[in-house]
């Protein structure tokens, strides 16, 4: 029996895979340290998190939970009256 050949397209378009047998065909990645230091020098509350790929992520600190987030991801205004998401 012979598989057809599959494209994998994953982490937002920057590794593409085939399957059979499963490799990594191409892989864009970047320096993201620059971008970190800009977004903890405006936000330090901020939770960061940058992926390497088959070793996991590099995190600035303890993420909350998926129900902390799901309640915060309502469409209502913070204390400080801005909105929790832009309007796209």
């Amino acid at each position: 029996m012979h598989r057809s050949l599959s494209w994998i397209v994953a982490s937002n378009g920057s590794v593409i895979c085939q399957d059979p047998p499963l490799q990594v065909i191409h892989e864009e990645t970047f320096d993201a340290r620059d971008v970190v230091y800009a977004v903890l020098s405006h936000h330090p509350e901020a939770c960061v998190a940058v992926e390497e790929r088959g070793l996991g992520y590099r995190v600035n600190r303890y993420f909350p939970s998926r129900r902390t987030l799901r309640r915060n991801d309502r469409d209502e205004p913070r204390p400080d009256g801005r909105p929790t998401r832009s309007a796209a």
